[in-house]
């Protein structure tokens, strides 16, 4: 599994400690307002690898709603390099590959035998430590790595009431969503008028991790 932390601190706590969660929020949003918005951080999605079935399962929160689509767990096509460099303590091997619609560099260790990585990336021989796209839209580091003291490990998904949809139909409300000013329509909806004019369109800032899908707006 892979998630922000942030993420998946909020949607534990929420699931156990409700009143808890909300005395954060109330007592973040008395000081930053916008700060508040973000308790679970900006990553908000979670991705599943089910490496033994070959399933990949995605689920984000947007849209005023809980999306999930499953596709074909794909390994990426990796060209290793020869430039090496150290990454927390582990010599790391540097690798490339065109995945999903953008070009991605990682830097693997072999130290450690574990083929996964952050996101959907995975098949090197060596845990995944570092990993970016050629734009840098995307970048992932590991800081730390803990082996002992753990106890057992888990996780509590706060929202599991997630509408089941294609991959396709997933991605088209994604971006259709990014195009819309999700605080002006909740606001529309609760009847909060503004003084001030308020478009409902706007302008995305980023795209998604794989951008090889539609993104026609209609």
């Amino acid at each position: 599994m892979f998630c922000g932390e942030k993420k998946i601190w909020e949607d534990s706590l929420l699931k156990v400690d409700r009143s808890a969660y909300h005395a954060i929020w109330k007592t973040t949003y008395e000081k930053d307002k916008r700060a508040a918005g973000f308790l679970g951080g900006y990553y908000g999605g979670y991705v599943y690898k089910d490496f033994l079935g070959k399933i990949c399962t995605e689920k984000d929160l947007f849209d005023m709603g809980n999306w999930k689509y499953r596709e074909e767990l794909k390994t990426p096509v990796w060209i290793v390099t020869d430039s090496v460099k150290t990454i927390i303590g582990y010599e790391c091997i540097k690798a490339t590959t065109d995945f999903k619609g953008r070009q991605w560099i990682a830097w693997f260790a072999p130290e450690i035998p574990i083929s996964d990585g952050p996101w959907k990336l995975h098949g090197l021989p060596g845990l995944i430590l570092e990993a970016y796209d050629k734009s840098h839209d995307y970048e992932f580091e590991a800081k730390g790595i803990r082996s002992s003291g753990l106890g057992l490990v888990g996780y509590m998904e706060y929202w599991d009431d997630d509408e089941i949809v294609s991959r396709d139909e997933f991605f088209k409300r994604w971006w259709k969503a990014k195009h819309e000013n999700t605080g002006a329509k909740v606001r529309a909806i609760m009847g909060i008028k503004s003084n001030k004019p308020v478009s409902f369109k706007r302008i995305p800032k980023y795209d998604r991790e794989e951008i090889d899908y539609d993104h026609s707006l209609e």
